[in-house]
């Protein structure tokens, strides 16, 4: 995942000493492991060797991330120097950043010697696993120390590699990285397009990352354009809220990477019926809603027939075809021994959410973030297991991201989605104060002294926040 720009830290000629350790290390280390197999005598020792060069920055920045950014070889955002001794083995390794398809390796504090053996048998088949793919392998396996870090998309800031994990724009960055990859994917003309199950994990494993972070990345939902998103938006916005209510089922990075995928490809089949599915349902006739509903079996054949069969196709094609199939008005039709995939039912209610928000009758204007949560918990509510609705709130918070609500002293808010600890207690951004003065849009949560009084309706929310 990209990272906002850092200064580069005053101890910068000892860590730009230490990087072209670390270069020339791994470089030796890539060396060894094209000549001995994994768990050689011979390439453990490298392994160990370049473990004890890393130790120093390590210890003293908790990270070493090593990256190509414009033709330069950089070590936690310091560039290293062309030297004669050490020229070739950065040459090197750029080239083997670019034959893989990344920007580069972050290495993190607690490395130990069996995590990074294993990160090895990704890395040094380049032939097999490149860009996206190599990022997904790795987060498959879980390794917690090491990874593979993207190559950029051209009109990116390559300098955004240089920041902390920790930095609180990470998720917006990811949240926009995600968008971009939708765009290129599955933005467009409406019509046939290939789908690339391993280019769509470069949308989703971002806003894992994000959704695994603290504060989650489901806050940018509070500023995304819900009511009016293109297709390819409306599939970004229901893989983020799948995968942070899969967070809150327990599952595994690399659970919720697989079904991220699926719930970008739920909708795929509704290119087919654009012109039905964007009109009201009220005027459609049953003919054009039978026409409208066949997005379902449409999206199951797209997808089959643009991917390789696998699992993650296969969790995507049951997504596609399940995630209408909840409570008495569902679709398509099952036998009564047919139950939906987990999966599908977690895309199920994340895009029941998600859809509410652009929903509009004529004359009454779209419903809040919390009163499409109350219409997924209420009316909606027997389509979907208990532990699902559950797993909602905990995720988006009961005030949910994008939600406007009115503090005990007066002062107005926006929802940032719910707390950790507390999804009564939202982190917010403050609008106005208690007179209706603007007020400084610093985010946060709410203090112990202060409590949310109620959520705004629409007909309330000042017109510089509608």
């Amino acid at each position: 995942m990209s990272r906002p720009p850092v200064p580069a830290p005053r101890d910068g000629e000892a860590l730009r000493e230490h990087g072209l350790q670390i270069a020339m290390r791994f470089v030796a280390t890539l060396r060894t492991g094209r000549s001995y197999a994994i768990g050689n005598q011979a390439f453990s020792r490298q392994l160990q060797q370049l473990l004890d060069t890393l130790k120093p920055v390590l210890a003293e920045h908790g990270e070493a991330l090593v990256a190509s950014l414009d033709g330069d070889l950089h070590v936690n955002g310091v560039r290293l120097p062309l030297r004669s001794s050490s020229l070739k083995f950065l040459e090197q390794l750029a080239a083997e950043f670019q034959v893989r398809e990344i920007a580069g390796v972050e290495f993190r504090a607690g490395l130990g010697l069996a995590e990074l053996e294993g990160f090895m048998r990704y890395f040094l088949p380049s032939e097999l696993y490149k860009g996206g793919e190599l990022v997904h392998a790795c987060a498959t396996q879980d390794f917690r120390h090491v990874r593979p870090l993207e190559a950029l998309p051209a009109d990116e800031p390559a300098a955004g590699l240089a920041a902390t994990a920790a930095d609180e724009t990470a998720a917006p960055l990811a949240w926009t990285r995600a968008l971009q990859y939708a765009r290129q994917l599955l933005g467009g003309e409406p019509g046939p397009r290939a789908l690339e199950l391993r280019h769509l994990k470069r949308v989703s494993q971002p806003l894992v990352d994000a959704v695994l972070a603290e504060p989650p990345g489901t806050a940018a939902l509070a500023n995304a354009p819900l009511a009016e998103a293109a297709g390819w938006e409306h599939a970004v916005h229901v893989c983020v809220v799948a995968i942070a209510v899969g967070r809150q089922l327990g599952l595994e990075r690399a659970a919720l990477s697989e079904l991220g995928v699926a719930a970008l490809l739920h909708d795929a089949g509704k290119d087919a019926v654009a012109g039905l599915v964007s009109r009201p349902l009220r005027s459609r006739g049953p003919a054009e809603r039978a026409e409208a509903e066949s997005h379902t079996l449409e999206g199951l054949r797209r997808v089959a027939l643009s991917t390789t069969l696998n699992a993650t196709s296969l969790l995507a094609m049951r997504a596609a075809l399940e995630h209408h199939a909840g409570g008495p008005d569902g679709y398509p039709t099952f036998s009564r021994e047919w139950r939906p995939a987990a999966a599908s039912r977690v895309v199920a209610i994340a895009d029941a959410w998600v859809s509410l928000l652009a929903s509009r009758e004529e004359g009454r204007p779209a419903p809040t973030p919390g009163e499409a949560l109350g219409l997924v918990l209420g009316p909606l509510g027997a389509r979907f297991h208990p532990g699902l609705r559950a797993a909602l709130v905990r995720a988006l918070g009961v005030h949910p991201p994008g939600q406007l609500v009115e503090l005990d002293d007066g002062s107005i808010a926006r929802s940032l989605g719910g707390s950790p600890d507390d999804p009564e207690r939202p982190v917010v951004e403050w609008l106005a104060d208690a007179a209706g003065a603007p007020a400084s849009r610093t985010a946060g949560p709410l203090s112990p002294e202060r409590s949310v009084r109620r959520a705004l309706p629409r007909a309330e929310w000042p017109a510089r926040a509608a």
